[in-house]
């Protein structure tokens, strides 16, 4: 150890420092992100005496087609709550939220677009679909369209979706 130079002895003492910095600092970049604590509430309207069901499937918008949660609200039982809410943690960023509500007269599928960001209260209005859920006599698409197979009425344009709605995943 008496044949080390002084440069020698200073870069061993701090290589393994640069290390942890490093580590450290990789660390904070790549594993920084933090989950968004979203609460959704379905806003389904006066009319619950002809609710049956009530799903929710949620998508990323960057990866369509691939259902990150799942939420069901059944409105058969006497406890079960006339304006359903669902407490779930997401990656910050915006969701696709697929909605089937289901009613005595029929089935009504409708999507919505919502922006996870933490302690977001997220309102979803479903009033209008929950009145269209209790007349229908057939199941509808997305677009208010019967689905293949139904016969066809005329029910008028329908949004496929409401900015300000948003979304979350789903609680473990």
């Amino acid at each position: 150890m008496s044949g080390w130079s002084r440069y020698d002895k200073m870069r061993r003492r701090l290589a393994p420092v640069a290390f942890l910095g490093a580590l450290v600092f990789l660390g904070t970049r790549t594993c920084g992100s933090e989950m968004a604590k979203v609460e959704l509430w379905f806003d389904v309207g006066s009319n619950t005496a002809s609710l049956t069901s009530l799903q929710v499937e949620i998508t990323r918008q960057k990866e369509p087609g691939e259902v990150i949660a799942h939420f069901e609200h059944n409105f058969h039982n006497a406890s079960a709550s006339l304006q359903p809410r669902w407490k779930l943690q997401l990656d910050p960023g915006m969701y696709d939220l697929a909605l089937t509500v289901r009613g005595k007269g029929g089935v009504v599928r409708v999507r919505r677009v919502a922006r996870a960001v933490d302690n977001a209260v997220i309102r979803v209005s479903l009033s209008a679909e929950v009145a269209r859920a209790s007349t229908l006599s057939r199941p509808t698409g997305p677009a208010g369209q019967p689905e293949a197979g139904a016969p066809r009425q005329n029910m008028g344009a329908q949004p496929v979706g409401r900015a300000g709605d948003a979304v979350s995943p789903p609680s473990k």
